[in-house]
C-alpha cells in the first residue's frame, strides 16, 4: 500500500537470514545432534530508512559475543545500490537443553574456543536494558 516494506517484514527477513546462517555453518545441525535447542529470547530493530518496492537487498549478520549459553549477534538489512543500511537488529539467542556454545564449537571446530570479544559500549547498554526489563518482570510475578 506504503510502497515500502513494512516493520513486520524487516523482522521476517531477519529471521530468514539467521536461519540461513544456522543452516549454512551447520550450528543448527550440532544443536539438534546435541540434543538440544534454541530459541530467539530478545530482538531489536532499528530503523534507519525504508526499502522500496522491488528494491534488491542483503542480510549481515555477526556474532559480536557469547556466552556459555547465549549468542549475541548484529544484523544489518542494506541495499545494494547503495549500501546503505536500512536497518539495523540486536539479538540475542540462548540454548536450551543444557547444551553450550562450547559444546557447539567444539562439535563444528578441531581448534580451541578463543575467549569472547568485550561486548561494545552499544550491545553493553542493550544487555543491560534487557537484564533490567527481566528483573522487572520477575518481580510482577
Amino acid at each position: 500500500m506504503f510502497l515500502h516494506m513494512n516493520n513486520a517484514r524487516y523482522i521476517r527477513e531477519f529471521e530468514f537470514a539467521r536461519s540461513l546462517s544456522g543452516m549454512a555453518s551447520g550450528v543448527w545441525s550440532a544443536i539438534n545432534k546435541l540434543g538440544g535447542g534454541a530459541v530467539l529470547s530478545a530482538v531489536s530493530v532499528r530503523y534507519r530508512r525504508s526499502i522500496g518496492l522491488f528494491q534488491i537487498f542483503r542480510v549481515r549478520t555477526k556474532v559480536l559475543y557469547y556466552t556459555d549459553k547465549d549468542v549475541y549477534f548484529e544484523q544489518h538489512m542494506e541495499t545494494i545500490h547503495d549500501n546503505f543500511v536500512r536497518a539495523v537488529c540486536y539479538g540475542k539467542v540462548t540454548f536450551t537443553g543444557g547444551v553450550t556454545y562450547q559444546e557447539i564449537y567444539r562439535y563444528l571446530n578441531s581448534s580451541e574456543l578463543r575467549p569472547s570479544p568485550e561486548p561494545s559500549p552499544d550491545l553493553k547498554c542493550w544487555m543491560e536494558a534487557n537484564r533490567i526489563s527481566s528483573e522487572k518482570l520477575r518481580k510482577k510475578q
